[in-house]
């Protein structure tokens, strides 16, 4: 059952923002070998996280809170960047349009993407500022499934020393008790046992003056 998770709504928010920029970027993309580069790296980015929403989703026990908190801090890191080069990008394209129109601005930008985003030292920085936020989601999701799996750990142990209970009981019950012998019955001096509802003879019942329950 997928659990209530209040960082989804930042996931959203990070996925649109990504989306945003791989489309202006794909506007540009057929004249800069490295636009197109940053456009493949975007794209991994929002896979890895839809499946980090996924994952989440397909959980069936809540997050501990630590690992909310991590997880959520990340993803607004994640934003914060991407919403950095998205306002870099519109507020170029504001100040181009209004001085060159829109006709203009969209063929200025197919060859000058690559510098408004920032050139070879920004987007290095903005890639690895994305990847270590996706590599501090990944060890907290890992985390929880370790979690995880100490918890079934648990209930196993405690399920397991529940059994060796019931199976002592038993046993001490084989102990006390023949096979075939009710749990209440009559017991002569003999050793006889004998059902709580029985017929029995006159005779058998002479034995059954001194009896134990």
């Amino acid at each position: 059952m997928p659990i209530s998770f209040s960082s989804f709504g930042d996931i959203v928010a990070v996925l649109q923002l990504a989306w945003q920029l791989r489309a202006a970027l794909s506007d540009a993309s057929g004249a800069s070998a490295e636009i197109r580069a940053l456009l493949i790296d975007v794209d991994s980015f929002t896979r890895a996280l839809q499946q980090t929403r996924a994952a989440i989703e397909g959980r069936r026990t809540a997050l501990a809170p630590s690992v909310e908190h991590g997880i959520k801090h990340a993803i607004i890191a994640c934003h914060d960047v991407l919403r950095l080069i998205l306002g870099k990008v519109d507020a170029f394209k504001r100040r181009m349009t209004s001085r060159i129109g829109a006709v203009a601005w969209r063929q200025y930008w197919a060859v000058a993407a690559w510098s408004i985003v920032g050139g070879k030292k920004e987007v290095d920085a903005l890639r690895m500022r994305l990847s270590e936020q996706i590599g501090v989601i990944q060890t907290y999701l890992s985390l929880a499934q370790s979690n995880d799996q100490e918890k079934v750990l648990e209930t196993v142990e405690s399920q397991r020393v529940a059994l060796d209970r019931m199976y002592g009981v038993l046993q001490d019950i084989q102990i006390r008790f023949d096979v075939g012998v009710p749990s209440f019955h009559f017991c002569d001096l003999l050793g006889n046992y004998y059902p709580a509802f029985a017929r029995t003879s006159l005779q058998v019942g002479l034995h059954l003056k001194d009896v134990s329950f």
